[in-house]
């Protein structure tokens, strides 16, 4: 009994063309052959083994998982029991008639492979985005020449990255053959425009910083304005923090 994950196709063709052969030569040595049931009978058998050779090839896609195998039962109106790929014989495989639904088929195993594709960039997104982190700098008194903070530099190329990324989503997310990864479309695409808005924010807020630093650290300002000084002192802390545990790990993306 061949199990699906140890079918060899080159070999599963080469039998079906040799009992072809035998099926044709019978017809020619024979006479009469061909009216008689048994043989009408395995001549059809054959015929659809052969007609159904493509699809089967078509089906051994690794693309091709356990969800796509129950559509192919819904459209066949077959019930071939539970799919397992590890212990699916080809045997079941016949049992579904393939050759009578050959354009249902042949759809399903185009989308179980265009499925992968979209799979496989979502895959590299993933991956793009662990990899991606703000450049921290030390922030420096223009005056004092002392240190007073970290900062991020202009993140102008992560801003890029997010507005390739969901263009890409976008193209990905309209496909007719998204449907198996619509919620991780809409999860990045929510997640990156998160992180543009939260970009955006932080700039402004650092530019006020270092703005507003410059001018608290004179001390005459202290003096003058020792209420502002004490509500700057108390967001530069908070600030402070903030930036300290971006420099410590200054990935965009958890």
């Amino acid at each position: 009994m061949i199990t699906w994950q140890r079918l060899d196709y080159d070999e599963l063709e080469s039998g079906a063309n040799d009992y072809d052969k035998l099926v044709r030569k019978l017809e020619k040595s024979q006479k009469d052959i061909d009216k008689l049931h048994p043989f009408i009978k395995l001549k059809s058998a054959i015929k659809g083994f052969k007609d159904s050779l493509p699809l089967i090839r078509n089906l051994t896609d690794p693309a091709v998982i356990e969800r796509h195998w129950k559509r192919i039962m819904e459209e066949t109106g077959k019930d071939i029991g539970e799919i397992n790929l590890k212990t699916f014989t080809l045997s079941k495989v016949f049992e579904l008639e393939l050759q009578f639904h050959e354009e249902k088929v042949t759809e399903i195993c185009k989308e179980a492979k265009e499925e992968k594709k979209n799979d496989e960039t979502i895959s590299k997104i993933d991956d793009r985005w662990k990899s991606y982190y703000f450049e921290v700098f030390k922030h420096m008194n223009k005056t004092t020449n002392e240190f007073k903070g970290w900062a991020i530099k202009s993140p102008d190329e992560v801003r890029e990255k997010i507005e390739e990324d969901i263009l890409l989503l976008q193209t990905v997310g309209s496909s007719k053959y998204a449907r198996s990864i619509k919620q991780k479309v809409a999860q990045w695409e929510a997640d990156l425009n998160l992180v543009s808005d939260v970009i955006d924010v932080w700039m402004q807020v650092q530019r006020k910083w270092i703005y507003l630093e410059s001018i608290y650290s004179s001390e005459d300002i202290k003096i003058q304005l020792q209420e502002d000084a004490r509500k700057f002192h108390k967001v530069h802390q908070t600030y402070s923090k903030v930036m300290e545990a971006t420099q410590k790990d200054s990935r965009v993306l958890y």
